[in-house]
């Protein structure tokens, strides 16, 4: 059998883009050994007449419609209030110059990263809208192999932008003055860690947090990336993320202010007990359902769009 070529479109190596790509090359041929030859490119650096060298084409990251002209090209929509921002359900974007919706639809395929885009995407018209999560390398993010000894002190994280969107000044306010508390953040617009680096940033934290506004944001990668490496994640109902924290079994569930954050990182800091059953729960919650069975479900559809030509 002639391999299936998949050609996965990231943004810049390194980054959550890549690390999506990445992480999707390793479960599709672990389940599905032999049946797909994989190339992982930048978006911006391959040109329309090098996509007829491939079966499939997914990009997960907006570089025009070069890519869309491909039969089988697939965008991951990570983000559905990015494109709302950049006005992409108007005939053209007045900021950028990009096409909007009239964009999106000229994908063969759109995949949501989370329920909320799923329900919201359907409305629109489009005749192959599916829903696939986030997909991880779970050997990358794995936990400490030495116990966490509970401190005095709760060390707090938070990785990505400083966008009002994601919260970073809703957690920084939150500890503001606070005792006990260590906060950690490197955030993009300060210097970003390697992807290399950042299990051990996890690592080194007692609770990761999340603050993103519901509705905006698909993942996001970040919070699920510290509960597999065994870090009790403290986040609002925000998407992917947020389907997968029940609260007080494998994380807490806050709402999006200052004093609920607050409130549930005092009771963190103070209930070393609380925070150790978190951190016990929350790999295990992840692996199966979000993480092997979710890189089941991408193969089998890849498999489907190669020979059918439809999901």
């Amino acid at each position: 059998m002639t391999p299936i070529r998949l050609l996965l479109l990231y943004d810049v190596q390194g980054w959550a883009c890549h690390a999506n790509c990445l992480a999707l090359a390793k479960h599709v041929e672990l389940n599905a050994p032999g049946q797909f030859r994989i190339t992982l490119a930048p978006g911006n650096q391959v040109s329309a007449s090098q996509l007829a060298d491939f079966d499939v084409v997914l990009s997960t990251i907006y570089y025009g419609l070069t890519h869309a002209a491909h039969p089988r090209s697939i965008s991951m929509i990570s983000s559905y209030s990015y494109w709302i921002r950049k006005g992409w359900t108007a005939e053209q974007n007045t900021e950028t110059g990009v096409a909007g919706w009239p964009h999106l639809r000229a994908w063969k395929y759109m995949v949501a990263h989370n329920k909320d885009i799923f329900e919201r995407l359907l409305s629109e018209d489009h005749p192959r809208i599916c829903l696939l999560y986030h997909l991880f390398d779970h050997d990358l993010w794995t936990p400490s192999q030495e116990p966490k000894v509970p401190t005095r002190d709760l060390v707090v994280g938070f990785a990505g932008h400083r966008q009002p969107l994601k919260g970073l000044h809703l957690l920084e306010e939150a500890v503001a003055g606070l005792p006990g508390m260590v906060l950690r953040t490197p955030t993009y617009e300060i210097g970003r860690l390697p992807y290399t680096q950042m299990p051990d940033f996890y690592r080194s934290l007692d609770t990761y947090v999340c603050m993103s506004a519901p509705g905006q944001d698909a993942g996001p990668r970040s919070p699920i990336e510290a509960g597999l490496c065994g870090v009790p994640v403290v986040t609002t109902q925000v998407g992917q993320i947020g389907e997968m924290i029940t609260h007080e079994v494998n994380g807490l569930i806050v709402a999006r202010t200052v004093t609920s954050l607050r409130e549930n990182l005092c009771r963190l800091r103070d209930n070393p007990t609380l925070r150790t059953r978190l951190a016990g729960n929350i790999r295990e919650s992840f692996l199966r359902p979000w993480t092997i069975q979710v890189g089941r479900a991408w193969t089998d559809f890849l498999l489907r769009v190669a020979r059918e030509g439809k999901p």
